[in-house]
């Protein structure tokens, strides 16, 4: 089994655009992605459920993402 792990609070407040937060994760993962699966040929565009499939068609294996800190989105929001 593949497993990917990402920690929300590692994204540093300079490094996130506050319009598009929810693309920067997705870049930040896809990128991620791309780095952990070589040889998966994905798409040209950043979207996460796109990747996921293209993973599990190539190695018709499973994965877990875990998602650490995600209540830091909530926290770091909170003011805006």
């Amino acid at each position: 089994m593949n497993a990917f792990y990402a920690t929300w609070n590692a994204f540093s407040d300079k490094e996130k655009p506050s319009d598009s937060f929810i693309g920067f994760i997705a870049e930040k993962v896809c990128k991620e992605f791309l780095e952990q699966f070589t040889d998966v040929k994905f798409p040209d565009y950043y979207s996460i459920s796109e990747y996921i499939l293209a993973v599990y068609e190539t190695k018709k294996q499973t994965f877990i993402i875990i998602i650490d800190e995600y209540d830091c989105l909530v926290r770091e929001c909170v003011a805006e």
